[in-house]
């Protein structure tokens, strides 16, 4: 019997759909399968939509992703960082010691079934993006390679719920703008907690 998902490749995607990305950063990780409603897109490892009453200010984006680099100044990627833990607990601590950035306390979480940690990571007020020596904004972690970073161009929230996985640490993330509305940020973190993982 075929997948009830489409994976997010290179195709361009436009949803509603459920829609599978592949965890970068964790090889043999399981696939985060998302249920995406109309007006998200997809394609090459990322969800993402814009809102529809302010389609310049409001976008929003999901990750799957595992972290294996945290950079302690998102603002220069080329300082050197501190080796990052296996543990939940180790990513959790590595992003509340990032400059120019700030976590809420981690709290438990279960999502998908997996339990973890559930943090909100948001830029500091003041920061210049466009200065940033990181070259298009603030890169705040790596996930395999210099390839595949997290990059803030705007003043944002990240939303992590970091989950073990199968005895592999992963983070689902949702993201919106510091100016999104409640409305728009409930939008974003449904499809981020509609989140189950399957093993192709």
């Amino acid at each position: 019997m075929p997948p009830d998902y489409t994976l997010v490749e290179e195709t361009y995607l436009r949803g509603p759909g459920r829609w599978a990305l592949p965890a970068d950063g964790a090889t043999r990780a399981p696939l985060a399968v998302f249920t995406v409603p109309a007006g998200y897109q997809g394609r090459d490892h990322y969800i993402w939509t814009h809102d529809e009453a302010d389609l310049a200010e409001h976008p929003g984006q999901v990750l799957y992703r595992s972290p294996t680099r945290v950079i302690p100044d998102p603002c220069d990627s080329s300082e050197p960082s501190t080796p990052l833990g296996p543990s939940v607990q180790d990513l959790a601590d590595a992003l509340s010691d990032q400059q120019w950035t700030t976590t809420s306390t981690p709290v438990p979480a279960t999502l998908g079934g997996h339990r973890g940690l559930y943090l909100e990571l948001t830029s500091d007020p003041g920061v210049d993006f466009a200065t940033c020596r990181s070259g298009d904004g603030m890169v705040l972690w790596e996930s395999g390679s210099r390839d595949s970073q997290r990059v803030l161009e705007f003043a944002a929230t990240d939303r992590y719920w970091i989950l073990d996985v199968e005895g592999r640490r992963v983070v689902v993330t949702a993201m919106t703008p510091s100016s999104a509305t409640g409305a728009s940020v409930r939008r974003v973190t449904d499809v981020a907690t509609s989140v189950t993982f399957v093993t192709p």
